[in-house]
């Protein structure tokens, strides 16, 4: 006849085979008893991997370089100013040159301007900044032998028909 006992995982003692809990040490004699253990172990090792890859993650998925955005100021005289704010964690630099658009009603028409003190260094934004930019449109300007301010001011009749500004930095 065989021998209906077998021996407990956790303490060593004799018990039934087949015995789901040792009558010893009450401990779980089932796949059970592996699990609860390991599942524990691998929930703490999850939640602590998960807490420090956060902003790990977090940092990789936001850009590292600058990010200007302007502001019109509106203004009285013949400039144009600018506000740009860089709101990135590098600092920007704006170009000197910027085109000037001004649409009415039957064409659009396209000037450059310059920007005033453009040196390379008043030119940079540090990162979380702002800082004020004064355009001109610049007056000696002349494309395939048209003058652009002539031809502006043929069209424009009254600031009416005037349809859109736009200047690109």
């Amino acid at each position: 006849m065989k021998n209906d006992k077998a021996r407990c995982r956790a303490c060593l003692e004799p018990i039934p085979v087949g015995a789901r809990k040792c009558s010893h040490c009450g401990s779980a004699q089932n796949w059970l008893a592996y699990l609860t253990q390991s599942v524990l172990a691998l929930l703490i090792a999850l939640v602590s991997v998960v807490m420090v890859s956060i902003p790990i993650i977090k940092g990789a998925l936001e850009p590292d370089d600058s990010q200007i955005a302007f502001t019109y100021i509106d203004r009285a005289d013949t400039t144009i100013p600018l506000i740009a704010s860089n709101k990135g964690k590098r600092p920007g630099v704006i170009f000197s040159k910027a085109s000037y658009k001004i649409a009415t009603a039957t064409q659009t028409h396209l000037f450059l301007a310059t920007v005033l003190a453009g040196s390379r260094e008043n030119l940079l934004i540090p990162e979380n900044t702002s800082k004020q930019f004064f355009f001109s449109v610049d007056p000696e300007q002349v494309f395939a032998d048209e003058d652009p301010f002539q031809k502006l001011a043929a069209d424009i009749k009254d600031f009416r028909s005037i349809t859109g500004c736009a200047l690109t930095v």
